[in-house]
C-alpha cells in the first residue's frame, strides 16, 4: 500500500471547501439557527402549511442511496465494523486506503450538513414541536465533532463515527419514506419506537469505542475522544428521556 505524509493530508483536508474553515460551518449552523427560531416561525405566523409531501419523499430516496453508497465505498478500501472498540492509533503509516476513508467521512459530514434542511421542512409544514432542543442539538453537534475530528486526527477510530452513522442513516431515511405513504403506516408505527432504541444502541456502541481510544498506551488525540465522550452522554440522556416521554409514559396514560 502507497503511503503518505500526514503534513500532505492536513493540506489536503483543509481543501475540502466545507471544513477548509471553521467559519464556513459555523456560519452555516448560525443561519440555521437563525432560520428555525427566529425567521420561519414569524414567516409561518399567517401562513398555511406547506405540503412537501413529494420533496421529502425524494429527500429521503437520496439520503438512504447515498449513505448506502458511502458504506459500499468504505467497504471496498477496507473498513471494517470488526476493528469497533480496537485501538487503532495514529501513530501509523497514512495510507492511500485511509486517506480514501478521510474523503468518504468529509462526504458524510456535507450529507449531516444538508440534513439541516429538515428542520426547515419542520418550519414549512408548521411542525414545530419537532425542531425540539434534542433534534437541533443532535444535527450541529455531530457535524462539529466530525469536522474536529477529520481535521484534527483523520485516523482509522476517528472514521468509524461516520461509518456506523451511515448505517444508522441507511434505517432511519428508508423509514421516514416508507412512513409517508398510508399504506405502511401500520408498519411503520410499529416500528417506531425501535428507532429511538438504535439511536440509543448506537450512541452506546460509540461510547464504548471513545473509549477504548483513550486508554492508556492507545495513541489517539485523547481530549477529542473525551469531547466526544461528553456529548455522547448529552445526546443518551436526551434520547433516554425522549424515548421515556414519548413511548413509555404515553403508553402507561
Amino acid at each position: 500500500m502507497e503511503e503518505l505524509s500526514w503534513d500532505a493530508r492536513k493540506s489536503i483536508v483543509s481543501s475540502w471547501s466545507l471544513i477548509g474553515s471553521y467559519n464556513t460551518i459555523t456560519s452555516i449552523s448560525l443561519v440555521y439557527l437563525w432560520l428555525v427560531y427566529h425567521f420561519l416561525p414569524n414567516f409561518m405566523s399567517n401562513r398555511k402549511p406547506y405540503k412537501l409531501t413529494f420533496i421529502i419523499r425524494c429527500y429521503n430516496i437520496a439520503q438512504t442511496a447515498a449513505c448506502l453508497y458511502f458504506l459500499w465505498r468504505a467497504h471496498s478500501v477496507g473498513f471494517s465494523f470488526r476493528n469497533t472498540w480496537k485501538c487503532i492509533g495514529t501513530d501509523g503509516p497514512l495510507t492511500k486506503e485511509l486517506m480514501e476513508l478521510n474523503f468518504i467521512q468529509y462526504n458524510f459530514i456535507v450529507l449531516r450538513i444538508i440534513e439541516y434542511i429538515e428542520t426547515i421542512f419542520f418550519c414549512l409544514r408548521k411542525k414545530f414541536e419537532q425542531a425540539s432542543f434534542l433534534h437541533v442539538y443532535h444535527h450541529i453537534s455531530t457535524v462539529f465533532i466530525l469536522i474536529l475530528f477529520l481535521r484534527l486526527s483523520g485516523g482509522m477510530m476517528e472514521t468509524f463515527f461516520g461509518m456506523i452513522n451511515m448505517v444508522v442513516h441507511f434505517i432511519m431515511y428508508g423509514y421516514y419514506f416508507l412512513s409517508s405513504f398510508n399504506q405502511f403506516r401500520k408498519f411503520t408505527n410499529i416500528i417506531k419506537p425501535f428507532l429511538t432504541i438504535i439511536q440509543i444502541t448506537q450512541l452506546t456502541i460509540i461510547l464504548g469505542h471513545c473509549i477504548a481510544a483513550v486508554l492508556p498506551g492507545c495513541s489517539t488525540i485523547h481530549w477529542l475522544f473525551y469531547l466526544a465522550i461528553f456529548n455522547v452522554i448529552m445526546l443518551l440522556s436526551l434520547f433516554g428521556h425522549f424515548y421515556v416521554k414519548s413511548f413509555i409514559k404515553r403508553k402507561n396514560n
